[in-house]
């Protein structure tokens, strides 16, 4: 893409990580696309429709703008409350990293894959942002986690173990996030259906 050329993206981030794409995207890879688990992707379009109807001011979608108006805050405090617990595990795991003992230990780690993640244009909200901002910092937690494994710090089974214990909140705000956005889409049928 030249400089002239609008990016076909509203947020695009990389990461590192085959458990982050998975993540992100349990179709990414071909023979996956009967997948319906929670996944990034799925998360990111319900923000989205969240964003939509809050604000879509056309006389019919009222109910349906007061109610995404009402859960909107909610959502966002959440993306914000993991992204300090993960901000925390990420000065945890760099100051591992930053000890010179494991500095010393000059390593050729193998070059890792990178994996683009997109919001496609137009679905750039506030709310589905902050919440792609998550696999940014997932993305720096695991790759610190592997280089401390790479210069001897760590085991594969400390790393791996570490690396679930440090992703799980994410994997639990999208949980509670994909059922808070399916109440509220409940609710909103509900109400407008009568």
């Amino acid at each position: 893409m030249n400089s002239m050329e609008e990016p076909s993206y509203d947020v695009r981030i990389k990461v590192h990580d085959l458990y982050l794409i998975i993540l992100w995207d349990t179709n990414y890879f071909p023979g996956h696309e009967a997948t319906k688990r929670i996944c990034g992707v799925r998360v990111a379009d319900s923000l989205f429709s969240i964003e939509a109807f809050a604000s879509n001011s056309k006389p019919e979608y009222r109910i349906a703008q007061a109610l995404a108006e009402r859960v909107r805050p909610d959502l966002s405090d959440s993306i914000k409350s993991i992204e300090d617990e993960l901000k925390i595990s990420l000065e945890i795991v760099s100051k591992e990293l930053d000890d010179p003992l494991i500095k010393a230990v000059d390593v050729s780690a193998p070059k890792q894959t990178e994996y683009a993640l997109t919001i496609e244009k137009g679905k750039g909200t506030p709310l589905v942002n902050g919440f792609v901002r998550l696999f940014v910092i997932a993305d720096l937690i695991v790759g610190t986690l592997k280089e401390l494994h790479w210069r001897g710090a760590l085991t594969k089974k400390e790393y791996k173990k570490r690396e679930d214990a440090y992703i799980k909140p994410l994997r639990k705000l999208m949980h509670d996030l994909n059922q808070v956005i399916k109440r509220y889409h409940e609710q909103r049928k509900q109400l407008t259906a009568q």
